[in-house]
C-alpha cells in the first residue's frame, strides 16, 4: 500500500507528464484506438504512425484514426458512399481521403446503402443477414454502384516500404476476403484492427497466424493484431 508521499507524488508526476494518465478518450468503438495508441507508443516505441481505414464511415465518430489524426499522424481513408466522403474532406484535409470500395479486384459492384448507415455494405448476403438480425428495423435505403479498387494497389501506391502503419478494417461482409487478398510478402501492415464480431474471430485468427501475427487483443467486435517480427517477446 502506498503511503501518503508516495501517493502524492504519483499525483504529481500524472500531472506532470501526459504519458503518466491513465484515462484515456477514445473515438472507437470499444476503445480500439487507445489499444492501437499502446502498441505503438509504448510497445513499438514510435509515436507517429500512418494509417489505412478501409470502410472509415465517418472522420472521429466510431473511428479507429481520429485519435492519430489530432496527434499529427496521417493516412489515407476509404468510405465508398459519396455522401459519407464529404465529411473527411472537411474535417480530415491532412489525410487522403478516397471516395472508393476496397476489394480483391477491381470493376464497379452494387453498394447497398442501409437506413443505419454504419452498416452499409457490398454484400448482398450480408445486407440481408443484417435486416433479419435487426428484425425488420433495418432496411435498404438505395443501391448504387461504386467503384472498387484492389487492395493491393492502394498498399502499393500509398505504404510501399512503409514500416510503421496500422490497418483499420470494417466493410461489414468483405472483411476476412480482402484479408485473403492481401500479398503478405510485400505488404506487412505493422497492426490490423479487423471487424470479425465474433462469427468469424477464429479463422481471422488461424489465417493471420500463418501470415505472421499475433492476435494481441479482442472483444465481441474487433480483433487487434501485431506483426510478430516486430514483437520484443520475439
Amino acid at each position: 500500500m502506498k503511503s501518503f508521499f508516495e501517493s502524492l507524488f504519483s499525483k504529481f508526476l500524472r500531472k506532470a507528464e501526459p504519458s503518466y494518465h491513465l484515462a484515456k478518450q477514445s473515438w472507437a468503438q470499444q476503445g480500439e484506438d487507445v489499444t492501437i495508441d499502446f502498441i505503438f507508443k509504448w510497445v513499438l516505441n514510435c509515436d507517429n504512425p500512418s494509417y489505412l481505414d478501409i470502410g472509415a464511415h465517418h472522420p472521429y465518430h466510431l473511428s479507429n484514426t481520429w485519435l492519430f489524426y489530432k496527434k499529427g499522424c496521417r493516412g489515407v481513408n476509404i468510405e465508398p458512399d459519396p455522401e459519407l466522403i464529404k465529411a473527411f474532406h472537411q474535417k480530415r484535409p491532412g489525410d487522403i481521403n478516397i471516395n472508393a470500395g476496397v476489394g480483391k479486384e477491381s470493376g464497379a459492384f452494387d453498394f447497398y446503402v442501409m437506413s443505419s448507415t454504419t452498416l452499409n455494405t457490398f454484400s448482398k448476403e450480408e445486407a440481408d443477414r443484417l435486416i433479419e438480425k435487426y428484425n425488420g428495423t433495418l432496411s435498404i435505403k438505395e443501391v448504387k454502384k461504386i467503384n472498387v479498387i484492389p487492395v493491393n494497389e492502394i498498399l502499393a501506391q500509398y505504404f510501399k516500404g512503409n514500416e510503421n502503419y496500422f490497418l483499420s478494417l470494417d466493410v461489414e461482409g468483405w472483411d476476412f476476403e480482402i484479408l485473403q487478398a492481401i500479398d503478405f510478402e510485400q505488404y506487412r501492415p505493422t497492426v490490423i484492427c479487423v471487424e470479425t464480431n465474433n462469427m468469424e474471430e477464429d479463422k481471422t485468427v488461424s489465417f493471420l497466424k500463418e501470415k505472421g501475427y499475433l492476435l494481441y487483443a479482442s472483444n465481441t467486435i474487433n480483433c487487434i493484431f501485431l506483426v510478430k517480427e516486430k514483437f520484443p517477446a520475439n
